[in-house]
């Protein structure tokens, strides 16, 4: 063998030896990469389950909240009705005491004229009293 052929032999030695050693440096980094793609995806997937658990967390809260909406809409129709049924017996209360008091004042217009006759009366037995024992 000549010197040409030598040569062409180690460099062909040595682009093969480059090329398996870029071969195992493109290996490694790959499986470096598919490493760290799996560790990102394990942590996004558990970043994705923590935020469906808060996620549902928020959907029952936003459930109990309508609930209890439904319920104080329940209840406020029944307080108005409770109302409006104490208002009507309260009106009621207010025209049988306003006609009580009606009665009332009629009742002392009777009496303080009664007594006034009484009076004139009593002042007339006085007199005639006065003239018979005279």
């Amino acid at each position: 063998m000549n010197t040409t052929d030598q040569k062409i032999d180690r460099l062909e030695q040595k682009f093969d030896d480059n090329f398996v050693h870029l071969e195992q440096k493109f290996d490694n980094k790959f499986v470096q990469l598919e490493q760290k793609f799996d560790n990102k995806f394990v942590q996004l997937e558990q970043k994705f389950d923590k935020f469906e658990q808060k996620f549902d967390k928020l959907d029952q809260t936003v459930n109990k909240i309508l609930v209890m909406a439904i319920d104080t809409q329940a209840t406020v129709g029944d307080l108005k009705e409770r109302v409006t049924s104490l208002e009507e017996v309260n009106h009621e209360m207010f025209n049988k005491m306003d006609d009580f008091l009606v009665i009332l004042n009629r009742h002392d217009v009777e009496i303080v004229a009664n007594r006034a006759g009484i009076q004139r009366v009593e002042g007339r037995v006085e007199v005639l009293e006065a003239k018979n024992s005279s």
